[in-house]
């Protein structure tokens, strides 16, 4: 299975995904902690103290802030003088981040958020959402139509909620998360692990190691864990991802624009059909895969 994610890295290039195209010499971000009643919040800040309108990014599940390091530090390298932007960490994820026996529903997360965003001293802010983090991103813009300007979904998860098939058969998740939901029990195996993950790239990276790392804990028996228990996944892609908002988007007020790639994560026919009847929705290709 692991050769099979390593495989896969290959079929992305088919569909003529490109990975490593953003230079390794990117800024490195602030990193600061918000408390929320929700819990702890972990925060990567790019351009502190500019003026304008944040833009604040969403990562998808069982990943971490720094999946958008590169791109944020990319933004805030080729933009000097662009807004703030701000990479937080979803409920229980992320080294540091704290969850306080919360739901991690759409509400409890979105309240997450928008707390640590008030800390932040943002009260207006652009989205941008991947995975599980567009799902979020698309309940926010329903529910906070005030605070949000624009939204990018970076093939979310639908409205509507995942395929059926990957609620009815957990095997279907299990693959796809297999190469980053083990166990391994020495810091090396750790490290090389994720050459077996096919977004990561396979050259030393600073911003590749930390979010490779971020996404493990060293708990007492001396091995590294996933940091986001199973308990907690299983509870996420379950309930969260299969909550069905569909009949709150026509709240949005604000612009949309949804990336799809060939390697989508809803390839079912119609996935798309409940954003398509919003007349303020706008669709894009990515060539390349999910992630």
């Amino acid at each position: 299975i692991l050769t099979l994610h390593r495989m896969l890295s290959l079929v992305t290039f088919f569909f003529r995904g490109r990975w490593g195209q953003i230079p390794r010499d990117i800024p490195v971000p602030e990193v600061r902690m918000v408390s929320t009643p929700n819990g702890t919040i972990r925060v990567l800040l790019w351009n502190v103290g500019k003026p304008g309108i944040p833009l604040v990014c969403l990562h998808g599940l069982n990943g971490s802030p720094w999946a958008w390091a590169r791109t944020a530090g990319w933004i805030s390298q080729q933009y000097p003088n662009a807004p703030p932007i701000y990479a937080l960490s979803m409920p229980g994820h992320g080294d540091g981040t704290q969850t306080h026996n919360v739901s991690v529903d759409l509400e409890n997360t979105m309240k997450g958020i928008c707390r640590a965003l008030e800390v932040l001293q943002a009260d207006v802010f652009h989205l941008l959402g991947h995975s599980w983090g567009g799902k979020v991103a698309t309940y926010i813009a329903c529910k906070r139509t005030a605070h949000v300007k624009s939204v990018v979904l970076c093939d979310p998860v639908m409205p509507q909620g995942v395929a059926p098939v990957n609620l009815l058969a957990p095997m279907f998740v299990r693959l796809g998360f297999v190469a980053e939901r083990r166990v391994f029990m020495t810091k090396e195996s750790l490290d090389n692990g994720r050459h077996y993950v096919m977004h990561m790239n396979k050259a030393v990276d600073p911003m590749e190691k930390n979010l490779w790392g971020d996404m493990f804990k060293l708990h007492g028996d001396g091995h590294f864990h996933p940091r986001v228990p199973d308990s907690l996944f299983w509870d996420i892609v379950t309930k969260t991802l299969m909550h069905d908002i569909k009949g709150l988007l026509h709240h949005i007020e604000c612009p949309v624009l949804c990336l799809r790639p060939d390697m989508t994560v809803s390839p079912w026919p119609g996935a798309v059909r409940h954003l398509q009847k919003l007349e303020t929705v706008r669709f894009g290709h990515i060539a390349g895969d999910h992630c």
